[in-house]
């Protein structure tokens, strides 16, 4: 989806209703439980946020991409699908343009597995040099890869898309950013048969690359998709009262079922008192 070529530009307080099974028949067959996408807020009118759920359910709270007036920016949303047929609803409370890219789906037999490494540093081109496509080497056995990527440095606005590199570059972005920022954002990429994959950028930025996991069929982790469940929230209180975060300062969030080895999810930074950086683990 990209409403700024179909004219649906999403008002105040509006819901675009994405149907992946109409969209995209031949990714998301009828077996398909949930859903990878990455999604874009382009051009909002204001700052506001966009939430990502299962359409037929409830709206949650929760936020899956926040930004600012003016601001392109996007990121991954790990979704349950409603019905009818595979559908996911986003809501936006400022007005907006929605780009929807998917990156791949939940079956229950013939798929991929999951498993979660400590993060590793992969590419950082403050180090070495920039480049408008980076090759990285994925871990051994990899099929795809679970990463988190990051750009900084850049002067003008740009976009960035993962992919494998025995492929062409796809219409698709996985992180936005605007001149001087710093921006990440989470992408599951598929690797060539070479054991590598590929990033693009439009615009010459520094690109760090840091991946989280890995999938191939002999993994032993399955995904258990859920509702969109807002488990801490310091401002208020959600989840343990911790106050303001300092600098510096780890807290512990329960945020799964004791036999649960990984967790997807959104964590936002509101307010920062200075320029830095969250790490999960």
């Amino acid at each position: 989806v990209d409403t700024r070529d179909t004219g649906g530009r999403l008002a105040a307080g509006g819901t675009l209703i994405v149907d992946l099974s109409v969209l995209a028949p031949t990714a998301v067959g009828a077996d398909a439980a949930a859903a990878a996408i990455n999604v874009t807020a382009a051009a909002p009118a204001a700052a506001g946020f966009l939430t990502v759920w299962p359409c037929g359910t409830e709206q949650p709270l929760a936020s899956s991409v926040n930004f600012l007036a003016g601001q392109a920016r996007g990121a991954q949303a790990t979704t349950l699908l409603g019905g009818p047929g595979k559908r996911v609803c986003i809501f936006s409370n400022a007005a907006t343009d929605i780009v929807v890219d998917l990156q791949g789906v939940f079956v229950p037999t013939g798929a991929l597995r999951f498993a979660p490494i400590v993060p590793e540093r992969e590419l950082d081109t403050r180090e070495t040099r920039r480049a408008s496509t980076s090759v990285i080497t994925a871990p051994p056995g990899a099929e795809a890869v679970a990463a988190t990527l990051t750009v900084t440095g850049g002067s003008d606005r740009g976009f960035l898309t993962a992919f494998p590199c025995s492929g062409t570059i796809p219409v698709a972005s996985n992180v936005n950013w605007q001149p001087g920022e710093t921006v990440a954002g989470a992408v599951f990429v598929p690797v060539a048969a070479d054991g590598t994959f590929c990033v693009f950028t439009n615009s010459p930025v520094d690109v760090i690359v840091d991946i989280t996991g890995v999938f191939n069929a002999t993994n032993s982790l399955r995904f258990t998709p859920v509702s969109p469940t807002r488990m801490v929230d310091t401002r208020v209180g959600t989840g343990g009262w911790r106050g303001h975060l300092g600098v510096g300062q780890t807290i512990e969030i329960g945020a799964a079922p004791d036999a649960a080895v990984a967790v997807t999810g959104t964590i936002t930074q509101v307010n920062p008192g200075v320029d830095g950086y969250l790490t999960g683990t």
